[in-house]
């Protein structure tokens, strides 16, 4: 200790003070509080509409397209299609529905380049729904496209 009495006694004073209130609090925290339980009713009603806001945008539908493939063969080969595209905000809607052909052709071109065993499997399936968001968000000039759903994907 430091010699002087009068200081030792304050330095003992505070680190009993500093022992009881740390012990004070782990007491509380671990014994006396309770945590409320969390009402699921209010927090489903705010996810919902934070939700509706923000990520679950209606997702809209494109024409169902038949697709001409790339084959080796002299078989025809076509990828009959119908897709659907989520925008990142409910407004951007009106812009992918005016770009609607803009759209079809960037599906046509990007799907007609892939060959159909490429296709067949879910890796080129997750391929194809990439270039295609890539492309129609590079076309657009900003983040238009979310995602891409494809409702119906038959190869012939």
């Amino acid at each position: 200790m430091t010699g002087n009495k009068l200081v030792d006694n304050i330095l003992v004073g505070l680190s009993s003070i500093a022992v009881l209130f740390t012990a004070g609090v782990f007491i509380y925290t671990t014994m006396i509080f309770e945590k409320p339980l969390p009402d699921e009713t209010k927090q489903m009603l705010a996810l919902i509409k934070s939700g509706r806001e923000q990520a679950f945008s209606e997702a809209i539908k494109l024409e169902q397209m038949t697709i001409n493939l790339p084959t080796r063969t002299t078989r025809l080969r076509y990828l009959d299609l119908e897709v659907h595209l989520v925008p990142f905000f409910p407004d951007q809607g009106k812009t992918i529905d005016e770009q609607r052909p803009l759209i079809k052709d960037i599906i046509i071109d990007t799907a007609g380049h892939m060959e159909p065993e490429e296709l067949n499997t879910a890796i080129g399936r997750m391929l194809l729904e990439s270039r295609i968001k890539n492309r129609v968000n590079q076309n657009l000039g900003q983040q238009t496209v979310k995602d891409i759903y494809f409702s119906r994907f038959v190869i012939q």
